[in-house]
């Protein structure tokens, strides 16, 4: 189940910074 959780939010982080500047924001953070 946790393994569902992890995929969910990474899917949903991906189609939020696909709509954000977070983007940027993001890869200057790493």
């Amino acid at each position: 189940m946790q393994k569902d959780f992890e995929t969910l939010f990474y899917e949903a982080d991906d189609h939020y910074l696909e709509s954000s500047d977070l983007q940027s924001l993001r890869q200057g953070a790493v």
